[in-house]
C-alpha cells in the first residue's frame, strides 16, 4: 500500500517522499480521510501551516467529528495570526461531546484529552487579543475538571506576572512545578507512525515525550519495538 509506504517514510523523515505517497494515496482513494490527515500533520511538524489548513480541510470534509483534526486545523490557523477561525475551531473542540476524546486501546495510562489543549491555546489567543479575563477563567474551567494538567497553572501564572499579582503568580508556579510538563496531545495515529519506524532519532523523540508524559508503559513499547 503507497499509503503505509508513506507512512515508513514519513517516520524516517524522508518527508518529500512520504508527502509523495500520501498524495497518490489520496488520490486513489478520495473517501479515505487518513493520508490527508498524515499530510496536514507532516507540514505543521515542518512549519508548513497554510498547506496543514489545506490538508486537514479534506479531512474535516470526510470526518467532521475528529477532534484532532479539528485541533490541528486551529493550530494551523493560529500560526498563520487566523485568530477568528482558530478561536471558532477550539470553541467547537470545547464543546464536543466529551466521550470522543476517549482514547480506546492505548497502552499510555497518563494522557490528557485534546480539549484541555484547545483550552490553552484558546486562552493565548483571548490573552494577546486583551481579554486576560476570558482566559483566565478558561484555564480554570479546565484545571477544575483536570487537576493535575501542569501548561494550565504555568499560563495562569504567567497571566498573574503580567498583571503583577506575586501571590498568585507564585501558587501557580509552584503548582505547575510540581505536575508534568508539556507534552503534545496524544494521537493514536500518529502512534501508528511511531510503531512502523525505523528511525532511532524519531524513536528516541518520542520515547522522550512518552517518558514527560508519565508514561512509561508507552515508552517500553516504542523501545521493544525498536529492538526488534
Amino acid at each position: 500500500n503507497v499509503g503505509r509506504f508513506g507512512m515508513v517514510l514519513n517516520s524516517a523523515a524522508f518527508y518529500d517522499q512520504a508527502s509523495r505517497c500520501y498524495v497518490l494515496a489520496a488520490g486513489k482513494d478520495p473517501k479515505d480521510w487518513t493520508w490527508n490527515y498524515y499530510l496536514g500533520y507532516m507540514a505543521l511538524e515542518l512549519g508548513n501551516s497554510r498547506e496543514a489548513v489545506k490538508s486537514f480541510r479534506h479531512v474535516l470534509e470526510k470526518n467532521p467529528s475528529s477532534p484532532m483534526a479539528l485541533y490541528y486545523s486551529a493550530v494551523a490557523h493560529q500560526n498563520l495570526n487566523s485568530n477568528d477561525t482558530a478561536e471558532k475551531e477550539f470553541i467547537r473542540i470545547l464543546k464536543t461531546d466529551q466521550t470522543k476524546f476517549v482514547i480506546p486501546h492505548t497502552t499510555r495510562i497518563y494522557y490528557f484529552p485534546v480539549n484541555c489543549y484547545a483550552a490553552l491555546q484558546l486562552s493565548r489567543i483571548y490573552l494577546n487579543s486583551g481579554r486576560s479575563s476570558e482566559a483566565v477563567k478558561i484555564l480554570k474551567t479546565i484545571i477544575g475538571t483536570y487537576l493535575s494538567f501542569g501548561p494550565a497553572y504555568r499560563q495562569l501564572s504567567d497571566i498573574y506576572s503580567q498583571q503583577g499579582d506575586s501571590v498568585s503568580t507564585r501558587y501557580y508556579s509552584e503548582r505547575a512545578n510540581d505536575l508534568t510538563i508539556y507534552s503534545p496531545p496524544a494521537d493514536t495515529l500518529v502512534d501508528k507512525l511511531t510503531l512502523m519506524s525505523r528511525s532511532p532519532a524519531w524513536m528516541m523523540k518520542q520515547v522522550d515525550i512518552a517518558i514527560r508524559g508519565a508514561n512509561s508503559k508507552w515508552a517500553v513499547e516504542i523501545m521493544n519495538h525498536g529492538f526488534k
